[in-house]
Formats: C-alpha cells, structure tokens, sequence
C-alpha cells in the first residue's frame, strides 16, 4: 500500500522544485569561458586551469562532466549556436537557401569570427578537425534538409548529392570570414547560391551518394 506524503504544515510554503539554478549557471559559465580561452590561446593552447580560472570554479568540475578537451570544446561552440531556427521550406530551393545563407550573415559577431579563425588556424590538429567535422555537419543539417527536398521537388537531378551543393556554400562563406574578418557583402548570399544550383542543375552536383 502506498503511503501518502506528510500534510504540510498550515502557514507553511511547499517546497518549490528549482530549475537550473547554480548547476546550469556553473555549465554556462565554464562554456562562456571555454569560447574566450579558445579565441585568446587556440586550441593547442587552450588551459583548462585557465578556463576554470575564469569560470571560477574548480578544474575537477570541468573534467567531471567533461572529462576529454574535445568534448568541452564541442559543448561549448554547439551551445553558443543552439538557438538556431529551424530551417525555412518556402516551396523553392533558391529562396530557402538564401534564407539559411542569411541567417548565418547574421551570426557573424566578432566572437564568431574569432572561432572560426581559431579553426582555421589549427586545421592540421587532428583533434580540431574532428570537431570540426561534427560540428560542421549539424550546422549544415538545414542546408542539406533544404537541398534534399529540393531534389524531391524536381528542382535538381535525381541523384544530386546535397553535401556536394551545400559544402561549396558554406566554404565560401567560412573562407571570407577566415581571410578577410567579414562575411561576403549585401547580396552574396544570391549570388553564391545561383553560382553554385546553375551547376548542380547541370548535373554538378551528382554524386558518389554521400548524401
């Protein structure tokens, strides 16, 4: 038989649940600093004592939930994008993308753009660039969702793969950013994307079925 909880006495407030509290403002922190850590050293000198310092919290915290320095670094890029929208389906590819593209214009803070300096920088450390690989394929989910129903829509040959429309998009934009410290002007986004579907629907873009 079940036994009921204890009556609360009169006058007396019931215990309210807490929703995040010091345990979601200690993650935040810990991730907030990981980012400016990784801009300020790169990742090859990126200090978790460093991270800890600036979070203020203890270095045993950090790698209790975070135990390799690629999964801190992953968590922490994958958080500060997290908010992102899901991705528009107009009825049209052209304008679906465009719409992504411009969408990502529109995250180009200087914070961003020190990361992605930060990874193009160490490009030949093995470790980066798996997380860059992870974290480069969810980024471009809404690219590929969008080409993939394109497809469906005889927009583009069957047969296309989208990740070989999608990745000349986002190399474009990654490489400006990288050299230049901007993203490509007012209206790029166009004429990147009718560059890249003019040749895809030429049959550019068929593929090995990656996508």
């Amino acid at each position: 038989m079940t036994r009921k909880p204890p009556p609360i006495p009169s006058g007396t407030a019931a215990p309210v649940r807490r929703t995040g509290g010091r345990s979601a403002r200690v993650i935040q922190g810990v991730l907030s600093a990981t980012i400016d850590e990784l801009i300020r050293s790169g990742y090859a000198g990126l200090s978790i004592e460093a991270i800890a310092t600036s979070a203020g919290v203890h270095r045993t915290t950090i790698y209790r939930r975070w135990p390799l320095k690629p999964d801190l670094v992953r968590a922490a890029i994958l958080a500060q994008t997290a908010s992102r929208p899901a991705p528009p389906d107009t009825g049209e590819l052209r304008r679906d993308l465009i719409e992504i593209l411009g969408r990502n214009l529109g995250l180009a803070s200087e914070r961003n753009l020190g990361l992605i300096r930060t990874f193009m920088g160490g490009i030949g450390d093995p470790e980066l660039a798996a997380v860059a690989r992870s974290i480069g394929a969810q980024h471009q989910e809404g690219l590929v969702t969008a080409v993939r129903r394109g497809i469906e829509r005889g927009e583009l040959p069957q047969g296309t793969d989208p990740l070989r429309v999608v990745e000349p998009m986002v190399a474009t934009f990654f490489m400006r950013m990288a050299m230049f410290g901007a993203p490509p002007g007012p209206g790029a986004a166009e004429g990147i994307v009718d560059l890249i579907l003019d040749g895809a629907r030429s049959g550019a873009g068929l593929g090995l079925g990656a996508g």
